[in-house]
């Protein structure tokens, strides 16, 4: 588990490092990604003087509270489907071209062992 979170880590790092034109610019593209503990959920989107264009949003079911035992440990299940959906989502950014990407999660996810 924990050499996928490095990976993602590592894809995350790509967008903050790509050189692009959009820097120059008075646009950025941004996405956030959010965890909950019944869903996650990414918007990627296109930030302006002008305002907020959504370019893409993407939800995925992951029912997290069915995955933890009764010492508040979430399993194997829960956390694999957990890193699945960030992945998918930091791909989704990267081809996107995404300058940044915010991730938030619920406050279950810190609560969790």
């Amino acid at each position: 588990m924990i050499d996928r979170l490095e990976e993602l880590v590592d894809l995350s790092d790509s967008c903050a490092s790509r050189s692009s034109a959009d820097d120059a610019s008075d646009s950025a593209l941004t996405a956030v990604i959010d965890v909950g503990s019944g869903s996650a959920r990414a918007v990627v989107m296109q930030l302006s003087l002008g305002g907020v264009e959504i370019l893409a949003q993407q939800r995925l079911n992951l029912n997290l509270m069915s995955h933890v035992d009764l010492q508040g440990a979430l399993d194997v299940e829960g956390v694999t489907s957990t890193l699945d959906a960030i992945e998918d989502f930091v791909q989704v950014c990267l081809s996107y071209g995404v300058n940044t990407i915010h991730a938030v999660g619920t406050a279950a996810l810190p609560e969790s062992h």
